[in-house]
């Protein structure tokens, strides 16, 4: 039996949630199907997943529904990280010396 998405996505990686969270309406990749299954989630073949006509697999209404209302602040955004020369930019008063 397929846990509930409030239990499986926890189980998720971090970077993986992130993706999913920015790429809702987007067709879910085999690697990802295959870590949600790993995690307690429906497998390929599940009725849980949302098909198009060439096969691809979606979340459905539901699941996207839950992601929005419970993910993590940290699930739906991209981590922005300073670039290392910014620093040196920054120093030189960069582009004004």
């Amino acid at each position: 039996m397929t846990a509930p998405i409030e239990e499986w996505w926890p189980a998720l990686d971090v970077e993986l949630r992130r993706w999913i969270a920015n790429n809702i309406w987007t067709p879910m990749h085999d690697y990802a199907r295959a870590e949600i299954q790993r995690a307690g989630g429906p497998a390929d073949n599940d009725a849980f997943w949302k098909r198009w006509d060439d096969g691809s697999r979606l979340l459905p209404s539901e699941a996207v529904r839950w992601i929005v209302a419970h993910a993590d602040s940290s699930d739906s955004k991209d981590q922005v990280r300073d670039d290392p020369r910014a620093a040196y930019f920054k120093r030189q008063h960069w582009p004004y010396r």
